[in-house]
């Protein structure tokens, strides 16, 4: 769909505070811990364990400050270490006020608000005038004796406001940074004994997921499902979404089968996240739908929890939707050898930001998608992910996409994407074979940000099942 110009500013305007809120939110970490003044002060590249060391941040975290300094024209990083090359920078407070206006926009989507604010009306714009004052750095704004209210360019921008419900999920992850760079705060994404999360509003997060994945994905992946009922002579006795979030997939699969005239197996969501997992239940107890706790890294827990309800994980067909690249990399893992996986252009980290090798983060996909194998040998499993992107591609028109903060905050939580390639070769390397391939959201960049792909595991020598 082709904007107009002022739809076209309004993207634009959104799409740089939605990348400044994230870099911001980075340059006032590396300020607070004393390696931004290092950096412009340095006549050339510091090497990664001299400022971690010297400043009590991690090596892994200031290898990623270089990934994004490169997208940004900033300098990089390279075997002599990290250099910052320009003065003109994003600015710890432009980050904050940026941060603040996502917020306020999103909490009028949230609240419903954007369409009548779309639509000029006034007595909205006097119920939301102080939220809307929060919008002066979008540009979308205009002062006058009465207060704020939208100017054109807010109005052809709010039916984009969902848009910032992303970041503003993340926003406690944004605002914490100081800690999670320094070394010793031990404040690391993650969850906590009660399955909740300090780092990222997990509903907001889950409501711009089921966003864009009704929006970019529901279809492609709704005819890989059915593509998956026919791989065996028998129907599955469910299906089961494994990193189910608010239960979207399932509730899209449901209404794909009545549409189609078709009873839908029994729908199992599986889900880590307590606040997700309530959300779910309410989602899909109306159409019987069960929501069971459970780790991607972990399908052996998960067969049991099945088996306690009388369903038999091997005879389920089983779907995910961005969880994979979302697993803890277990222990330390061993070197990958493949040139696929060697040519990455990521930075990968484990839990405890340490940097790994693109060998070793292979060999740890590798092993995630082995667990697998013995449950996905007969009606297969349908794989919804992103990936990672070259930063050169990244860094291309910038006001454009709002995808240098996805990567920023899918590295500071802790999540792993990796790139299109890299992610398939892994699945064919522990056994996966494709059934059928769909490539994703190529519009913004030229490539595929996503990847819906049908595949089945070979079967395990020895294996009981």
């Amino acid at each position: 769909m082709s904007l107009t110009e002022t739809q076209q500013r309004a993207w634009q305007s959104l799409c740089c505070a939605i990348n400044q809120a994230a870099m911001g939110s980075v340059v006032d970490a590396l300020e607070h811990n004393g390696v931004w003044h290092a950096l412009r002060a340095a006549d050339g590249p510091i090497p990664l364990a001299v400022l971690a060391e010297r400043h009590h941040t991690h090596a892994g975290l200031l290898a990623c400050v270089g990934r994004w300094f490169e997208v940004l024209g900033w300098g990089g990083v390279s075997a002599e270490g990290l250099e910052l090359t320009t003065p003109n920078t994003i600015t710890a407070a432009q980050g904050r006020s940026a941060l603040n206006a996502l917020v306020a926009l999103a909490r009028l989507a949230e609240q419903g608000a954007v369409q009548r604010l779309a639509a000029g009306c006034g007595i909205t714009e006097q119920i939301w005038r102080q939220v809307l004052q929060q919008l002066a750095p979008l540009g979308w704004v205009t002062e006058s004796t009465k207060g704020f209210a939208l100017n054109q360019t807010g109005r052809a921008g709010m039916p984009m406001a969902a848009q910032s419900i992303y970041v503003a999920g993340y926003a406690p992850l944004l605002s914490g940074l100081r800690d999670v760079f320094a070394i010793h705060a031990h404040r690391k994404p993650g969850f906590d004994a009660s399955g909740d999360e300090w780092h990222v509003e997990r509903a907001a997060d889950i409501a711009f997921s089921a966003v864009v994945y009704e929006t970019h994905c529901h279809n492609a992946v709704c005819e890989l499902v059915m593509e998956a009922m026919h791989i065996a002579p028998n129907r599955p006795q469910a299906i089961v979404d494994t990193g189910a979030g608010n239960g979207a997939l399932l509730l899209g699969l449901h209404s794909a089968f009545v549409k189609a005239g078709h009873t839908p197996p029994r729908l199992v969501a599986v889900e880590p996240s307590a606040p997700a997992r309530r959300l779910c239940q309410t989602r899909l107890d109306p159409i019987g739908g069960l929501v069971l706790p459970g780790d991607i890294n972990h399908p052996e827990a998960i067969a049991l929890a099945l088996k306690e309800h009388d369903i038999e994980m091997q005879d389920c067909l089983h779907v995910s939707k961005s969880v994979m690249h979302n697993r803890a990399v277990l222990g330390q893992p061993d070197e990958l050898d493949d040139a696929v996986v060697h040519s990455s252009c990521a930075v990968h980290l484990n839990q405890a930001f340490e940097q790994l090798t693109a060998g070793q983060m292979g060999a740890d996909l590798v092993a995630a998608f082995q667990r697998w194998l013995p449950w996905v040998q007969r009606h297969g499993w349908v794989m919804l992910e992103p990936h990672a992107i070259d930063p050169v591609l990244l860094g291309k028109n910038l006001d454009s996409h709002p995808l240098l903060a996805t990567d920023i905050t899918h590295t500071l939580s802790g999540q792993h994407l990796v790139e299109q390639a890299f992610h398939r070769r892994c699945a064919e390397l522990a056994g996966l074979s494709t059934v059928s391939i769909k490539d994703l959201q190529q519009d913004l960049l030229g490539v595929p940000l996503m990847s819906a792909d049908l595949m089945i595991g070979a079967m395990v020598s020895g294996s009981k099942i």
